[in-house]
């Protein structure tokens, strides 16, 4: 089997032949950063390739983006206390110290922002930006060697899996309204002004799939992803009820569409716990979720793919084990490779990036053991 055939085969909860993809692991900046000024390993060296991690699937050169185009120009607005508040390109105004600050300028901040405001309040701001920013057809929406692109895209589909996109602009319901409007003022506008939300879904949902019609015209996609971080720690921020109501028709529609140029499968990306949103996920015409965050009891692996077998899940490596020693990195693997290999339909990665807590040594164990587990050798 090719890498893309391994993975079609979980995504259609078989088994992989000899071996199942192997995923290498984001790193954040800071930690290439870190580990380079440690001497143990360069920040020009990909530590995924130096190590031989090769997932079998491509996330995207972007042919297009569903970013604002143009962005909004970061401004600093004040500065107080060692600390500056800015509108940034998203629109969105943040606080942020001016160290974290600087560092956004080069990649981005490790620290989490203050949010204080938001680009969307009322009609006229949503039509104002939708104008202004979320045109299918702006100047840079899609890639300048746009050509060269889908050459490189079309060659990669005959081995890799095709993916696409994972941008947090889109597409998506609840994730992009909460980049828009914040999540107090949505949770609030559901109920006190349910028509502007609708509004603002199918334009999102129009805006997408005009976009997307030109690559998936050009791209044989194989997995669509969409946004929407609408889990906490405790649960999902919203109800099933209102995510039925508000997100499920808009869902259905984006996915009869995006079928029409033969996608196949529909990947949800959303941290946290939303186990209660899974039948609404499955409704809507979702079939997967990244990553499978083990943030309580009934988001578990084993037991989401026994309650929910129509549903693949990609994820559930809990990344702490990472600082915690061999064993418990051990353990992790072990607990994760078991479930893929019994219940199928679930493959084993990361949730998470890694993060300049994770050393170099833990890191490279990590990888390795999980290298083992893919080819069956443990």
């Amino acid at each position: 089997m090719t890498g893309r055939e391994r993975w079609l085969a979980i995504f259609n909860g078989q088994k992989p032949d000899d071996r199942w993809p192997d995923i290498g692991s984001a790193i954040w900046p800071q930690t290439r950063e870190l580990w380079d000024s440690q001497g143990v390993l360069s920040k020009d060296v990909d530590p995924n390739e130096l190590l031989e991690a090769d997932d079998g699937s491509m996330v995207c050169r972007y042919a297009a983006t569903m970013v604002f185009d143009p962005p909004f120009e970061r401004v600093i607005l004040s500065e107080k206390d060692g600390k500056y508040t800015f509108v940034d390109r998203d629109g969105i105004t943040k606080v942020l110290t001016k160290e974290n600050y600087e560092m956004i300028l080069t990649y981005d901040s490790d620290q989490m922002p203050t949010f204080v405001d938001y680009p969307v309040k009322t009609l006229k701001d949503w039509e104002k930006l939708k104008q202004e920013r979320l045109q299918p057809d702006s100047p840079g929406r899609f890639a300048a060697d746009y050509d060269e692109v889908v050459k490189e895209l079309r060659a990669e589909a005959e081995t890799k899996l095709i993916r696409y996109p994972s941008a947090i602009s889109g597409p998506g319901t609840f994730g992009p309204l909460r980049e828009l409007l914040g999540i107090e003022n949505l949770s609030l506008m559901f109920y006190d002004d349910p028509a502007l939300i609708r509004k603002i879904l199918d334009d999102l949902a129009e805006f997408y799939t005009a976009v997307m019609a030109r690559v998936l015209r050009d791209v044989p996609v194989d997995v669509l992803q969409f946004y929407e971080d609408i889990g906490s720690s405790a649960g999902p921020i919203i109800s099933p009820a209102v995510f039925r109501e508000f997100c499920v028709p808009v869902y259905r529609k984006m996915i009869d569409f995006f079928k029409q140029f033969g996608v196949k499968h529909f990947l949800l990306d959303s941290d946290g716990s939303v186990a209660l949103l899974m039948p609404e996920f499955i409704d809507a015409g979702l079939d997967s979720l990244v990553p499978t965050q083990q943030t309580e009891p009934n988001m578990a692996p084993a037991l989401l793919r026994k309650k929910f077998p129509e549903m693949r899940l990609i994820g559930g490596i809990r990344k702490t084990a990472l600082t915690e020693g061999e064993k418990a990195i051990d353990e992790e693997l072990k607990k994760a490779w078991t479930v893929a290999r019994e219940q199928l339909g679930f493959m084993p990665v990361l949730d998470g990036s890694i993060s300049p807590d994770i050393s170099w040594p833990a890191f490279k164990y990590f990888t390795e053991q999980n290298k083992l587990y893919a080819s069956g050798e443990l």
